[in-house]
């Protein structure tokens, strides 16, 4: 941004640019104010937290997402925070107080996301509090979450490589002898031709620091291992060719990394992405379990470490997890039963007692603010006494209609806000909890950070001449206006 700038004014003074990118930044915040106090919901926030370039701190980019009036899913980017030590007990809820009060959504706040992998639980504790002062609808204190699905997905992935460190580091010994040299390449291609292999994959060294690469290096090698086979009969200097079982084993490798990378795609692109994020967790954690049952030495000697990790994701989230899903019309408890009793076996029935419990709670926190809401617009209707006591409310509540229904057919394209838009006038209680637990977040990364291990957006790269309300104002500038171009030329906001 501030290249663009000089570019498009001249060589200018660098606080000349400062000043106006600043000024920029307040005059559009002013836009964004007023669209968000048009929301009809509640707030979500993420928390992305990037280590400086100095070292000297972090900056946490405070992300809010919510479902605007026409249930259609919305996000910006709120405020941008140094914070010299997030792991401090106050330090990561202090940035939140100042981006409630900066956009005056004290009282609206429904839930924290945050991919701080070091956050202690004393942090998490004064989140919590937090939450509970700014907002009565607790749900258990899941609503504040140190960890992110996309982090997750990176430790699985991690975990998984480290494991298996040997066998990959000798794939890419391998795919690294035919790169390096020109002469090697050409004899591998040319094998390649000969053997007409079927596959259009072409080798690649993977970038460390990006695990989706690793997975791509091993499965393009697992396809061309006939080749490898070939140029070891013909090349006398390639004498590090995998054997066959070992090959097998990266084919096993492989499997697993794909079911990350698909879920991380996915959760990237999908929304709701709480209710993918189930779909995907449930998908993840099943496919583990049926290797963990073959009992290959191989694969025992990592596969429990990664059970562990998806299994303590989704019992942490398993509170907001499971009510995405009852407000899917498609699925409802149904589902959360029938996968629960393939997840948790002879536990099922606990943990599916917790989510009905929850999610009742829940619906009487938004049946009651919904019955004031009315009050404030008409005040002669007056409050119901006996909606402060659910157990004795005599008429069948939204909740129990909405349940009690047929399942929809479970069609794939299948546009969830799109119904509860169509049906607010039905459920308006209901419709109320169901907007605000749809936006809830389940990943704090960006989608261009998601498979990066150590990855600084561009804009938390400037040195310390530049101020963290400059990098603040340029960090949020840049996405409100490119939100604002893409909703003029008709595109999504």
């Amino acid at each position: 941004m501030l290249l663009d700038y000089q570019i498009r004014y001249g060589m200018v003074s660098f606080n000349t640019v400062e000043r106006e990118c600043v000024a920029a930044y307040q005059r559009e915040k002013q836009n964004v104010m007023k669209f968000i106090e048009g929301l009809p919901g509640r707030v979500s926030l993420t928390l992305d937290t990037r280590t400086s370039r100095e070292g000297l701190g972090c900056y946490v980019v405070i992300t809010g997402h919510f479902i605007d009036g026409d249930w259609k899913p919305q996000q910006r980017k709120l405020n941008v925070a140094m914070v010299p030590n997030p792991d401090s007990e106050s330090a990561l809820a202090n940035a939140v107080l100042r981006c409630l009060s900066d956009w005056n959504l004290e009282g609206k706040l429904l839930s924290v996301t945050l991919n701080h992998p070091a956050a202690g639980e004393a942090a998490l504790q004064s989140l919590q509090a937090l939450l509970s002062v700014q907002n009565a609808v607790i749900f258990d204190g899941q609503l504040v979450r140190g960890s992110c699905i996309s982090r997750t997905l990176t430790s699985i992935a991690k975990e998984l490589l480290s494991a298996c460190g040997d066998l990959v580091s000798k794939i890419r010994d391998s795919v690294k002898y035919v790169l390096t040299e020109e002469s090697k390449e050409l004899m591998f291609l040319d094998i390649k031709q000969q053997l007409q292999m079927a596959t259009d994959k072409n080798l690649r060294l993977a970038d460390q620091n990006h695990w989706n690469t690793t997975y791509e290096m091993l499965l393009a090698a697992s396809e061309l291992r006939e080749v490898f086979s070939c140029l070891e009969a013909l090349d006398p200097d390639y004498k590090e060719a995998p054997s066959m079982l070992e090959w097998k084993q990266v084919e096993t490798i492989s499997s697993v990394l794909q079911l990350l990378v698909d879920a991380a795609n996915l959760l990237s692109s999908t929304t709701p992405a709480a209710l993918a994020c189930f779909h995907e967790a449930w998908k993840i954690q099943s496919q583990l379990s049926r290797l963990a049952a073959i009992g290959d030495p191989f694969i025992d000697s990592f596969i429990g470490g990664l059970q562990d990790r998806i299994e303590k994701y989704i019992k942490e989230c398993i509170l907001v997890l499971a009510a995405a899903v009852v407000m899917d019309p498609r699925f409802k408890m149904k589902l959360v039963e029938f996968s629960f009793a393939k997840m948790f076996l002879h536990d099922a029935p606990t943990y599916i007692e917790i989510v009905g419990d929850g999610i009742r709670q829940l619906f009487w926190e938004y049946k009651v603010l919904h019955q004031l809401d009315e009050e404030k617009a008409d005040p002669k209707l007056g409050i119901n006494v006996d909606i402060m006591e659910p157990r004795r409310y005599p008429i069948k509540s939204e909740l129990d209609v909405y349940l009690d229904e047929t399942l929809l057919p479970r069609v794939a394209d299948f546009d969830v806000l799109g119904w509860w838009k169509q049906n607010e006038v039905r459920f308006p209680a209901l419709a109320k909890m169901a907007r605000d637990v749809l936006c809830i977040q389940v990943s704090a990364g960006s989608a261009e950070s998601l498979f990066d291990t150590r990855c600084l957006p561009k804009e938390m790269e400037y040195g310390s001449s530049v101020k963290p309300e400059t990098v603040e104002a340029l960090v949020c500038a840049k996405d409100w206006l490119r939100r604002a171009a893409a909703a003029a030329a008709g595109g999504d906001r």
